[in-house]
């Protein structure tokens, strides 16, 4: 099923350990956001009743990304800003004082830096799993 998702026809003689530890690899890398998303959204919730951004409907990478700007204000990237509007991200550093003592840094930073690490490495783990599975089917249809 997680092979199919990403688009490649494999059949059960062309599996190895190779493909089989990086889609094990792939799906670790997904579960990055099923495992945090339970606390994201509920701090999502938390930051629309202090600070009254309209936050529930951001995907996660944004949301983690704004939970960071709360965190450390001074600490952002000009890719970073560009994830919000202007009212969004002037609205996020005007109220950091409100999370003061309300809000893990570290945790948050440990999921994002997880989260960011996790899609760098989606797109490079796909195509090794691409190449590997094209050597497979070549082996296969070679014998």
């Amino acid at each position: 099923m997680l092979l199919n998702r990403y688009g490649l026809d494999v059949k059960p003689e062309m599996v190895t350990d190779s493909i089989i530890k990086l889609a094990c690899f792939l799906l670790d890398c997904e579960y990055c956001d099923v495992k945090n998303s339970k606390h994201l959204r509920w701090t999502g919730e938390y930051i629309e009743k202090r600070s009254g951004i309209k936050c529930l409907d951001w995907d996660l990478m944004k949301l983690v990304t704004g939970i960071k700007i709360i965190c450390y204000p001074t600490e952002r990237s000009t890719a970073e800003e560009a994830m919000f509007t202007q009212d969004e991200l002037s609205k996020l550093v005007k109220d950091t004082h409100k999370y003061e003592g309300k809000i893990r840094k570290r945790s948050f930073m440990n999921a994002y830096n997880e989260m960011v690490e996790a899609r760098q490495l989606i797109p490079k783990a796909q195509k090794q799993l691409e190449d590997l599975v094209k050597e497979a089917k070549d082996a296969c249809e070679a014998e």
